[in-house]
């Protein structure tokens, strides 16, 4: 009987020994996904971020352009910094009948391709992988001043892992509302000043209005 308990035993650890052994990192494969992602947005080449983006993230941008078309004055005024600077920035660069044409898709690659994405900030991260639970991973940012306690998650689809660009705009809109108060402008103002930098002319009242008049 104890033999055969023995046997029973050792046949539990070398089992949990093999799955050990055979379980997969996937560090690199999540640092390779960032590496292309990051090359994408410095190249503007549109389609490539597109693949290395997660669901959460193309839901994201659907749900942008349905802004960009229906959002009334009083909700866009209303949306977060982030959103508002997105939505506002579509109507004052892209023509109603380009839009009209678009999906989350098509919106998302023409950000990237016209630098709606700063290429300066991106090219100077790097990340560090913290946590990987089955399909879902957490890093945390890695720049000149060292490794941050935040980061991007990232999810594997369709046997790929992909960046949650969504998992950062908590920090994203921190960090808008800092700079307004550290130059001393109303988000209005501040809004005005980005279309302006960003287009080489300056935005008219259209850009609180909705495309879909």
């Amino acid at each position: 009987m104890k033999s055969f308990v023995k046997m029973i035993c050792a046949a539990v650890l070398l089992s949990v020994i093999a799955s050990g052994c055979s379980k997969e990192d996937e560090t690199p494969m999540i640092q390779e996904s960032f590496k292309q992602y990051k090359s994408a947005i410095l190249n503007q080449d549109g389609f490539t971020a597109y693949y290395y983006v997660d669901s959460h993230t193309k839901a994201y941008y659907d749900d942008m352009l349905d802004k960009v078309m229906n959002a009334s004055e009083y909700e866009t005024k209303n949306m977060s910094l982030g959103s508002k600077v997105i939505v506002t920035m579509a109507r004052h660069s892209i023509s109603a009948n380009t839009l009209r044409g678009m999906n989350g898709e098509s919106f998302f690659i023409y950000a990237v391709e016209n630098g709606w994405i700063g290429e300066e900030s991106v090219s100077r991260l790097e990340i560090a992988v913290s946590n990987v639970d089955k399909n879902f991973a957490k890093t945390h940012i890695v720049d000149a001043n060292g490794e941050a306690p935040f980061g991007f998650t990232f999810r594997k689809e369709d046997k790929t892992w992909r960046i949650d660009l969504t998992s950062m705009l908590p920090m994203t809109e921190m960090a808008l509302e800092e700079q307004i108060k550290e130059i001393g402008i109303d988000e209005e103002t501040f809004i005005r000043a980005t279309l302006t930098q960003a287009s080489g002319f300056q935005p008219d009242s259209s850009i609180w209005e909705p495309v879909n008049l």
